[in-house]
C-alpha cells in the first residue's frame, strides 16, 4: 500500500511539533475533512530557521510534511520554491492532491508571516509619523506670528521693527496710546 520511503519517514518523521510563539502559523482540513495538518514557522532575517508539523492524517501526509519541512528549513523566503514534483520524487507516486494540500498549509503560514509584519511596520509606521521638512517649513510660513496678527494689510509697510530690547523704532511715542497696550485710565471712575 505505502512505499517503504514513505513508511520510514512516517514512522520517524522529522520536524514535529509546534513552535512555541512562532512567526508564521496556520492550519488546514483537506478537502474530505478526513486530514488536518498544520505547519508553524520561525523566521529571521527572511530566512526559515525551524519549520515544524502537526497532523491527523494518513501516514503518506505525514510524510509530506516531514519532507517539506527539512526542503524549506534553512532557506530564504525570497527564494523558497515548493515543488510538488520534488516531494513526490522523493516519496514515491502518489496523488499530488495530498502534495498541493500540504505545500498550501506551508504557503500560508508564510503569508501569516509576511501579514504579521506588515501590521506591525504599519504600527511601527504610525507611532514614528513624522512632518517632512519642506511641510514643515510651509506650516511655519503659513501660521502668523503674534505681530504679524496685529498689523492690517493697509499698513503693512509701517509695521513695527523691534530691537533686542523690545523697544519699537518706527513709532513716535505720540503715535502709540494706552489702549494700544491693554491699559485703561481708570481715573474717571475714582
Amino acid at each position: 500500500m505505502f512505499s517503504n520511503v514513505v513508511l520510514n519517514v512516517f514512522k520517524k518523521p522529522a520536524n514535529t511539533g509546534r513552535i512555541s510563539k512562532p512567526d508564521g502559523i496556520a492550519d488546514m482540513y483537506n478537502a474530505d475533512q478526513t486530514s488536518h495538518v498544520e505547519f508553524s514557522l520561525r523566521i529571521e532575517s527572511g530566512i526559515i530557521t525551524d519549520c515544524r508539523f502537526r497532523a491527523q492524517a494518513n501516514p503518506y501526509i505525514i510524510a509530506i510534511c516531514s519532507t517539506i519541512t527539512t526542503m524549506v528549513k534553512g532557506k530564504m523566503l525570497a527564494t523558497i520554491f515548493l515543488d510538488p514534483y520534488t516531494v513526490k520524487e522523493t516519496l514515491g507516486d502518489h496523488t499530488e492532491t495530498d502534495i498541493m494540500f500540504c505545500i498550501d498549509c506551508v504557503r500560508l503560514a508564510i503569508q501569516d508571516y509576511k501579514d504579521k509584519l506588515e501590521k506591525t511596520n504599519k504600527t511601527s509606521k504610525k507611532e514614528e509619523t513624522t512632518i517632512e521638512p519642506a511641510v514643515l517649513e510651509d506650516i511655519v510660513e503659513e501660521t502668523p506670528t503674534e505681530s504679524e496678527e496685529n498689523v492690517s494689510v493697509d499698513n503693512a509697510d509701517e509695521a513695527p521693527t523691534q530691537t533686542e530690547n523690545n523697544d519699537f523704532l518706527d513709532f513716535e511715542d505720540d503715535e502709540l496710546t494706552d489702549e494700544d497696550f491693554g491699559f485703561f485710565d481708570f481715573d474717571d471712575e475714582e
